[in-house]
């Protein structure tokens, strides 16, 4: 991997790479990564596309909002520039695509993006804590829902201008599909809040606390203290405790009323 091979090179232990015997697909991707990072409790963290379409070099530009305390979200946007898009080689459909699907989840949530759908995107470590983007799908909407997620907790969404480049890279995203889905769920995240139904999406019945002064962090502060043993973890919910104690060498035994989603029974 190149990833792997330049830490190696390099000798840089700040490099961590992961690889996983499974396709996790796009949004679980995404949740494995942000719980990684939230155990290890940084400031915030940036996802970047690898296809080559975003420039890397700019990334304390999303990140500095975040730092200074005003934002919450740092959204890259290829439409603050008029004809930046095209300009970097976004074919005529997608523009056009983007610039429907973008307004249309506007006129639902009533928010004013200028662009929903940029892999070019910065979150600090406070707002993902305040939602529980476990429950989002594993595909491409994953990117939808979650901007869903933190405009409903109230978190500051900041735009900046960035410029792409589009190659000859293999676009895996299917429109139709895409288009289905993220429209889907901003229509559903519109009924929830005007108290139609319930949505795991938007308000899951168990949120896990990552916060160190709850009570899930004080047992997680606990466990790390003690000499890995067995654990019986009743109402484990999404397995998130369950999981900590098993990666720290506990034998593990979780219960719950509900099956959770994306966990096989044990």
């Amino acid at each position: 991997m190149v990833g792997a091979r330049f830490a190696a090179e390099n000798l840089n232990k700040n490099i961590h790479v992961f690889t996983h015997r499974i396709n996790l697909g796009y949004g679980g991707n995404q949740k494995f990564g942000y719980q990684w990072v939230l155990n290890k409790n940084y400031d915030a963290l940036v996802l970047l596309h690898g296809d080559g379409q975003y420039a890397p070099e700019i990334i304390n530009e999303f990140v500095k909002p975040i730092r200074t305390g005003s934002a919450d979200v740092v959204l890259g946007s290829r439409m603050l520039t008029s004809g930046a898009a095209r300009k970097g080689g976004m074919p005529l459909y997608r523009l056009v695509g983007n610039k429907i699907l973008t307004r249309w989840q506007n006129f639902v949530t009533g928010t004013s993006l200028s662009d929903w759908h940029c892999g070019y995107r910065a979150y600090s470590i406070a707002s993902l804590r305040s939602i529980n983007f476990l429950e989002n799908s594993d595909g491409f909407d994953f990117d939808t829902q979650i901007i869903l997620q933190l405009n409903s907790a109230g978190r500051r969404i900041h735009e900046i201008p960035i410029l792409t480049y589009y190659g000859d890279e293999i676009c895996l995203v299917q429109g139709i599909k895409y288009a289905r889905q993220v429209s889907t769920a901003v229509v559903k995240h519109r009924l929830k809040t005007m108290g139609f139904f319930a949505s795991n999406v938007i308000n899951s019945e168990y949120r896990f606390k990552f916060d160190e002064h709850s009570s899930r962090g004080r047992i997680q502060k606990i466990l790390q203290e003690r000499t890995p043993g067995r654990v019986l973890d009743i109402g484990c919910a999404g397995g998130e405790l369950s999981e900590f104690a098993a990666s720290i060498g506990n034998d593990v035994s979780a219960l719950d009323i509900n099956t959770p989603k994306n966990h096989s029974k044990k």
